[in-house]
């Protein structure tokens, strides 16, 4: 993930883009909103799938919390599963600003952050 960010940042001028960017960034066009990020690394994810390079994960559906009424804004991440386990890891790239490792953690813990 890392490296796809540092390849694509300078061609589509993200190499800027700064963590947890959202509506209040007022549509940057430096930076990705967590649905841009879930998209690019559940599109990275599927490459690699195909490209047989995951022995013991699989790509997982895109996860979502978040709860308007309660104040908490809307989030998306990409998943990998284990594939004997079926445990589910979040991918977040939205949390980190560019060329930082995403955020990885349980699906159960992710949904759970603010």
């Amino acid at each position: 993930v890392v490296w796809f960010d540092k390849r694509m940042g300078p061609e589509i001028g993200t190499s800027t883009r700064v963590a947890r960017a959202d509506i209040r960034n007022r549509a940057d066009a430096n930076n990705y909103d967590c649905w841009d990020s879930t998209r690019n690394v559940s599109s990275l994810l599927l490459v690699l799938q195909e490209w047989g390079l995951f022995k013991h994960h699989t790509v997982g559906n895109p996860r979502y919390r978040g709860n308007l009424f309660t104040m908490q804004l809307p989030h998306n991440t990409a998943v990998l599963v284990e594939k004997e386990s079926r445990i589910e890891w979040s991918v977040d790239m939205w949390t980190t600003k560019y060329l930082q490792p995403p955020d990885v953690m349980l699906v159960e813990q992710w949904l759970k952050e603010d």
